[in-house]
């Protein structure tokens, strides 16, 4: 026996339709929306609801989005009820926000799907380099024993894939950062060996800082004689604002290796700026020096690097050549000093060793 009816009621003092269908084998099948009042929280609508189904659970790190119908489900023959809402900004759809409640087993899920796929081409830095690829979209889905599970979907070239990554129920005491500075020291990771044509995807990982999501990529791309390590390749969610969801790169290795010069360094990105800085090793034959360098990518794309190269017993009768300091840049100033102000030059500083060369 098979039957239909759709409703027009109120739910804990709420208008809400819903449409319901029974069959001998599922039962009752309910698939509903509630209008609110008025636009009100998200965070106290899914409260209230899981309130009136004998749940109370402190939603506080939901952030606090606005919300005007929230759907439902139910199913009979699991005993499985569903809560959720669908983010939107204007005709866009951003992802959606979710609760089921499982009966039967006596817990619920919360889930957090953002809908937004980025190019790999959007990626800082190395975006030139990707090729035709895109991540996204996320989905995070937190238990209420504690356990949390990130999905992140990934394609490349033809290749389809989803790279998944499980917190056990402690997950909170590396997972979550203190504050945003700091969310690359609470970043867990997990080893995911796979190559796709020139890439090779090495180790997923995510961490919660501030009201926002990472979802990570450990990776390594190979071009000919170039050969680009991707560390923290990825998404950063806010969940105050997902249209503002972006591509990010916490930092960029390149190896060079031909004939007999090879170049090797890595930049990691800056604190609080879209900047990249670190060293790099070039050595040719036997010679090898150090380059310690920055990229910025505000407000335009610039490089500046310097180094100090030894040169023992270089030269010939009088002339000795010891140290030779270098540097070059690309869409940077160098601001000349006058002659009396030489000795506080960059490079004549690394010359006497009152900074760094590497």
């Amino acid at each position: 026996m098979k039957a239909g009816v759709i409703l027009t009621l109120r739910v804990a003092g709420l208008p809400a339709k819903v449409t319901g269908i029974y069959t001998e084998n599922t039962g009752i099948i309910l698939d509903g929306s509630i209008q609110l009042a008025s636009k009100g929280s998200l965070r106290a609508a899914l409260e209230f609801l899981l309130q009136k189904s004998g749940y109370a659970v402190n939603l506080s790190f939901l952030p606090q989005l606005q919300a005007e119908t929230v759907w439902m489900t139910y199913c009979q023959k699991t005993s499985e009820m569903g809560f959720g809402i669908r983010l939107w900004e204007g005709e866009k759809e951003l992802g959606q926000i979710r609760v089921v409640v499982r009966a039967k087993e006596e817990k619920f899920l919360f889930c957090l799907s953002s809908v937004k796929t980025l190019q790999l081409s959007e990626i800082p830095v190395a975006g030139d380099f990707m090729g035709n690829g895109s991540l996204g979209p996320v989905e995070c889905i937190l238990e209420s024993d504690g356990g949390m599970k990130l999905s992140l979907s990934y394609s490349y070239g033809d290749e389809r894939g989803k790279a998944l990554l499980s917190f056990p129920s402690d997950y909170k005491k590396k997972f979550l950062a203190a504050d945003g500075s700091d969310f690359l020291s609470a970043v867990r990771w997990k080893s995911a060996e796979k190559s796709m044509g020139c890439v090779t995807l090495l180790a997923i990982g995510g961490a919660f800082s501030e009201g926002r999501l990472y979802v990570l990529l450990r990776a390594k791309l190979h071009l000919s004689i170039l050969t680009v390590t991707l560390e923290g390749l990825g998404i950063c969610i806010p969940f105050e604002n997902l249209k503002n969801t972006r591509p990010i790169l916490t930092g960029l290795g390149l190896g060079v290796k031909t004939g007999g010069i090879e170049v090797s360094g890595f930049f990691a990105k800056e604190l609080h700026k879209p900047a990249y800085s670190g060293q790099l090793t070039v050595q040719i034959n036997s010679f090898a020096f150090s380059l310690t360098g920055v990229y910025e990518q505000a407000p335009y794309a610039s490089v500046f690097a310097i180094g100090l190269v030894g040169f023992p017993m270089a030269g010939t009768g009088c002339v000795q050549i010891k140290k030779l300091a270098v540097g070059f840049g690309y869409n940077r100033f160098l601001s000349i000093p006058q002659i009396d102000r030489l000795r506080q030059f960059t490079l004549m500083k690394m010359m006497h060793g009152e900074i760094s060369a590497g």
